[in-house]
């Protein structure tokens, strides 16, 4: 069944008519779907890690004489740091000269990361308050221990086992491939369509729409850029948008709501 989603991939978002942006929770009722399981990515959607993105690209490129290096975010929001090598490269050719850069780049993001936690606003609360109560994963472009360092920080452990942090470097095919997903979900014993989604950007929201999982935007840390919410089941300003009780309906079997 994995293999056949991935084949499938994101071709079918071609087929879905998006709507302008993703509604509110307040404008959405009943959905009919019941939820077994809840994923996470982490970057944006857990932690504010843009800014430490962007300045792990000036620092590390500023050690090779190119000062102010930057990308936009739609080159680095729920990217893989190959990928954001590939982009690098192409806009600082010399940059192909530095065969280090993914490892150096990694292990600058790993230092302000730890160095300063930023966390979405009632992401911690959230991500414990689900794992008491259903399986739940995190599904991050990022490598998996920098996930259990997470985990650990925020006292998780009990809940998020390291079978539960999918990182980039236990998939062939990144996101936007739904592959990081189908392996949370088929972890966890649960089909990827009922499980719900928490991400934060357009690759993120494309690999959990194309594992046919229903999904959220996170849009706390996205600023101007909105545009990936459009191919949301539903968008989230943070986690205190979630109503008392939201997580215990689910466990109790009872379709997902969006109103108490």
């Amino acid at each position: 069944m994995r293999e056949e989603r991935m084949q499938i991939g994101n071709d079918i978002l071609a087929n879905v008519a998006m709507p302008a942006r993703a509604p509110r929770p307040y404008e959405v009722g009943e959905t009919g779907r019941l939820i077994r399981a809840v994923l996470f990515d982490m970057d944006g959607t857990l932690i504010d890690s843009e800014v430490h993105t962007g300045t792990s690209i000036s620092d590390v490129m500023e050690r090779y004489g190119v000062r102010d290096a930057s990308l936009p975010s739609t080159m680095t929001r729920g990217c893989t740091w190959e990928s954001i090598c590939v982009a690098l490269r192409q806009k600082y050719p010399w940059a192909g000269e530095m065969p280090m850069l993914r490892e150096e780049l990694a292990l600058r993001f790993d230092e302000l990361v730890h160095r300063r936690i930023i966390p979405i606003t009632g992401a911690r609360e959230a991500l414990k308050e689900a794992a008491m109560h259903l399986p739940v994963a995190i599904v991050s472009s990022s490598p998996s221990d920098l996930i259990r360092k997470l985990v650990r920080a925020w006292d998780l452990e009990e809940w998020l086992p390291a079978e539960r942090c999918i990182g980039g470097e236990l998939v062939k095919r990144s996101k936007p491939n739904p592959e990081g997903y189908l392996l949370a979900a088929e972890r966890l014993g649960v089909d990827a369509a009922h499980c719900l989604i928490f991400e934060d950007s357009f690759a993120g929201l494309s690999a959990a729409r194309s594992s046919g999982a229903y999904t959220v935007a996170v849009l706390e840390s996205a600023g101007e850029h909105l545009e990936f919410q459009s191919i949301a089941d539903v968008g989230l300003q943070h986690f205190q948008e979630l109503y008392p009780g939201f997580w215990s309906r689910l466990q109790a079997g009872l379709t997902l709501s969006w109103r108490p």
